[in-house]
């Protein structure tokens, strides 16, 4: 439930740049608060720059999330995942740290022990973050029967009810797209990304940014020999296959 409202009301990227923002202003605003309560000394400079901390999280958790959408990974994969993206936020951390204290402060911190005091404070924060937050957004598969099996498109004045399976490839001609069926050709008022997100994955495939193709007319593959393939469909047609989409369609070089 937690994870379908969230992903109803954010997205991933909205909800960790409001949240660690927040918690980086917050953050801030403790340390003056403590050094009026104890009556010590309060540096904003300092302050801010330690609490970048925080706003590390960001980018590192926008490449896990990146990550774990196009590859599947396992309970001990992830542990693996997050404690190295841990090590690598607390090392990166130390070393923006110890390159401001250089420039601004007189004596300025030791980089040995700006490593082990980030480790010591926020090594198991660190590792619960990357691993936990990224499953709260998980993208939920859409279930097998909610995908189209047929699509309603009107050529000519005249309504045409296409059985999904016998679509062989689709392909942009902007403001739309045209799909192709038995050598006919329909335009529909669409986009690819949209299209592709009522289509069976494992059926469809997206092999370039202009171009779907049904898995299950493709008859033979040829390289280009520059990491693209010309894939040939039952009807002749010929479909370019890019190497920026590979991991779609890797899987149809074994078949």
């Amino acid at each position: 439930m937690l994870r379908i409202n969230l992903q109803q009301r954010i997205s991933f990227v909205q909800f960790s740049v409001i949240c660690f923002s927040a918690i980086y202003l917050a953050t801030i605003l403790q340390n003056y608060l403590s050094s009026v309560l104890k009556n010590t000394g309060f540096y904003i400079s300092e302050s801010a720059i330690y609490n970048t901390i925080w706003l590390m999280y960001v980018p590192l958790l926008l490449f896990i999330k990146s990550l774990t959408q196009k590859h599947q990974f396992n309970v001990m994969m992830r542990v693996v995942l997050a404690l190295s993206a841990s090590m690598v936020h607390l090392i990166l951390f130390s070393l923006l740290f110890y390159f401001f204290s250089y420039l601004a402060f007189q004596p300025h911190h030791l980089l040995s022990t700006l490593i082990k005091s980030a480790t010591a404070n926020y090594f198991i924060i660190s590792t619960s973050i990357y691993f936990f937050l990224p499953l709260v957004f998980k993208k939920k598969p859409l279930a097998q029967n909610l995908y189209k099996t047929t699509i309603t498109i009107r050529k000519n004045e005249v309504s045409h009810i296409i059985d999904v399976s016998e679509i062989t490839h689709i392909s942009t001609e902007r403001p739309y797209i045209a799909i192709y069926r038995g050598g006919e050709k329909f335009l529909y008022d669409s986009s690819m990304k949209a299209f592709n997100q009522i289509l069976d994955p494992k059926i469809f495939r997206r092999v370039h940014r202009a171009s779907l193709i049904n898995k299950n007319y493709v008859i033979k593959l040829q390289s280009r020999k520059n990491g693209d393939y010309d894939a040939t469909l039952k009807d002749g047609t010929l479909v370019r296959l890019s190497r920026h989409y590979k991991e779609n369609w890797n899987d149809l070089l074994s078949t």
